[in-house]
């Protein structure tokens, strides 16, 4: 069992889960989290290690309910950069509400030393 989804899936078996699905668990729990932030008035900044791309479905249905978009794409020019060494993939993300998006675009950055 070399990747995270395979341990904690058979961590989750041990615990007694017949069938059990990491991901939709842990998007599950986020929701959760969510939905109670942002019924306070808060606006989320998601950052995870998805072990997915952004259109899988699972992902695209989290992100379509939350009005989530992929802050990295949205604030650089060009492709997003690759966060899966041996592949091409994005697998890691930085999400945020349209107020996210909004409050990123207008602020700024600089380099070290500058």
């Amino acid at each position: 069992m070399n990747t995270a989804y395979m341990r904690e899936w058979a961590m989750l078996r041990e615990e007694g889960y017949r069938n059990p699905d990491p991901r939709a668990m842990i998007l599950g729990a986020i929701s959760e989290v969510l939905t109670e932030w942002i019924n306070r008035g808060y606006h989320p900044l998601v950052m995870m290690d998805a072990n997915s791309e952004l259109n899988e479905t699972q992902m695209a249905d989290f992100i379509q309910e939350y009005d989530l978009c992929y802050l990295i794409a949205t604030t650089n020019k060009g492709s997003a950069p690759r966060t899966y060494q041996r592949s091409g993939r994005r697998l890691d993300y930085m999400l945020g509400d349209p107020h996210v998006k909004t409050a990123i675009l207008k602020s700024g950055s600089l380099g070290s030393g500058d």
